[in-house]
């Protein structure tokens, strides 16, 4: 069983990489192209929109999905249920939408706020569709399909994006970008998954799914809630323009986890599920995962820190440098996301859905909470909240985690600190070439390419067991697909 899901998380983990890596890589060039065409209050604008979305579109995407990968014993009767269960809730969440856009609007003294809320609220639809279609491939590790979908999608999207930012169409640029690539997500998907919904429906499966889903629902709700309120607040109490650079600042640092993690993750859920049982195994598991995402994810957040002056001049342009503090401070915020989801993950494999809506609700009311607290100290005060609360929790995840599998806070420390220690020195020499007086996109270059073979070099020549076991594994399944 342990070599059949080695062989099954590893195929799925190149897809979901090379799908994140080559989709995201676009979206990467798109957000540049257009931070330097649009201005950060058409960012601000359209943030503020996201934030109503984001909420709502928790109710469709998160609330059964995990409970249809983590059941056994799924089958259409359960597909199904969960199918007509998120229509309907699709159409209950875009009419109160419809109708509270214009009161959203005038709360913020910001009438375009209205119509574009109501458009991209069209991919709450979108989602609901596709988040059963999701579940099926994560269920059956075919996330090759995925690969196929995001990278046509966001391909589109990108032709769409940019032609409507030139065309001087400002955040509705944005907004239709997002929506497009949602929407090709969704047909390609459709064409692609065999599986339909039928017409069947039971109110027992749903109730049954909804004991283990709900909770997990609340969790996100809480989580998400959490996070955009504080969008929410700053772009009521401070200006636009203070919105658009602590968006700006989060965005990249959490495109570089929300893309890894996420791979990792998805991954990860649906094998762990169907080795519930053994607790060695998922020891086992665990201990891997924290120590090759780390090891994959901290040189970069640490990286991007050093970097993140030169980035934002050559990369952004210079009306952008306001976003740097946030930037570093949100990269901080973002280096302990994937320890506290693996640890997440854990639980709801095993079924301890129960844990993971209490973690959520300390973290997230003790975030919100801090939030308050700090905004009369101002928007940098409120993003050290976020990784006050970020680091909090995962400590606290990691503890009953310990309790769970015995692989607790003290046991991860000691799998992090090699990573640590080699990220931390990697960024003092990057931070080093920074003060060099060259043109700002040749020393980011530089500092790139110095920091890259700095941390490969010294992992491979302190041998390093997260590195060698990441080129070794790697390079013996290449062998092996090679050879299918």
């Amino acid at each position: 069983m342990e070599k059949n899901l080695k062989e099954k998380t590893f195929f799925n983990l190149l897809w979901r990489f090379a799908e994140r890596i080559l989709a995201q890589g676009v979206t990467l060039l798109v957000t540049i192209v257009l931070a330097r065409i649009l201005m950060p209050e058409d960012y601000a604008t359209v943030a503020l929109v996201s934030v109503f979305v984001n909420i709502c579109n928790i109710f469709v995407t998160q609330s059964f999905g995990n409970a249809l990968i983590q059941k056994k014993d799924a089958d259409d009767l359960d597909f199904s249920t969960v199918f007509f269960i998120n229509i309907a809730m699709t159409g209950i969440i875009y009419i109160a939408i419809f109708a509270f856009a214009p009161l959203i609007a005038n709360f913020y003294k910001m009438p375009i706020l209205s119509p574009l809320l109501r458009v991209m609220a069209l991919r709450i639809p979108c989602a609901a569709i596709n988040s059963v279609q999701n579940a099926y491939v994560s269920r059956q590790l075919k996330f090759k399909k995925y690969f196929f979908a995001t990278l046509t999608g966001t391909l589109v999207s990108a032709v769409v994006g940019i032609s409507m930012a030139l065309l001087g169409f400002g955040a509705w640029a944005l907004v239709l970008q997002y929506l497009t690539n949602t929407f090709i997500d969704t047909v390609f998907l459709w064409f692609t998954v065999k599986w339909r919904p039928k017409l069947m429906f039971s109110f027992k499966r749903a109730g049954f799914l909804f004991s283990y889903g709900g909770k997990l629902l609340v969790s996100s709700l809480l989580e998400d809630a959490s996070v955009e309120i504080k969008s929410a607040v700053i772009g009521k109490v401070y200006t636009s323009a203070d919105l658009a650079f602590y968006t700006k600042g989060k965005q990249f640092p959490q495109i570089i986890n929300t893309n890894i993690n996420e791979s990792i993750s998805s991954v990860l859920f649906p094998v762990l599920s169907k080795a519930q049982d053994d607790v060695a195994l998922l020891k086992k598991y665990m201990s891997r995962v924290i120590k090759t995402s780390a090891f994959i994810i901290f040189p970069i957040q640490f990286g991007l820190i050093a970097v993140a002056p030169q980035f934002v001049s050559a990369i952004l342009s210079e009306k952008w440098m306001g976003c740097v503090p946030y930037l570093r401070i949100m990269c901080i915020a973002f280096l302990s996301t994937p320890i506290f989801t693996a640890n997440q993950q854990i639980m709801k494999a095993m079924r301890k859905s129960g844990l993971v809506l209490a973690i959520s609700f300390i973290r997230s009311i003790g975030g919100i909470a801090l939030a308050f607290i700090t905004l009369p100290l101002g928007v940098k005060a409120i993003a050290w909240s976020a990784t006050a609360i970020s680091l909090a929790a995962t400590i606290f995840s990691e503890i009953v985690t310990g309790k769970l599998i015995n692989y607790g806070f003290f046991a991860q420390l000691k799998d992090l600190i090699p990573t640590v220690l080699l990220s931390l020195s990697m960024t003092a020499i990057v931070m080093l070439v920074g003060l060099l007086q060259l043109n700002q996109f040749l020393v980011l270059i530089l500092q790139v390419l110095v920091g890259a073979i700095f941390y490969i070099a010294v992992a491979r020549i302190t041998k390093m067991e997260s590195y060698f076991y990441i080129f070794n594994f790697v390079k013996e399944k290449l062998k092996i697909g090679g050879k299918r």
